[in-house]
């Protein structure tokens, strides 16, 4: 399954977003966009869907580095 998560603070590390889904599942990959700017952005791809679901539903909303981040499937529009 791929996450795109968001809101992510300038210094925030592969070993960051790493940390934070693993105990959820196996994490396939990590990446982040180089030019985060104000509103860094990330991808994690994740070995099951179910895992990844449990992910998305527990740290969407949580803080990482300061900044409460915001996580989703991608290609799912945000919910509003």
């Amino acid at each position: 399954m791929r996450i795109y998560v968001s809101n992510l603070a300038a210094e925030t590390t592969h070993h960051d977003i790493r940390a934070a889904f693993s105990p959820y599942g196996q994490v396939f990959r990590v990446g982040l966009a180089k030019d985060k700017g104000p509103r860094g952005l990330g991808l994690v791809e994740m070995t099951n869907d179910n895992e990844g679901e449990a992910a998305i539903a527990e740290l969407n909303g949580k803080e990482i580095g300061e900044r409460k981040i915001k996580v989703r499937q991608a290609g799912r529009p945000p919910q509003q």
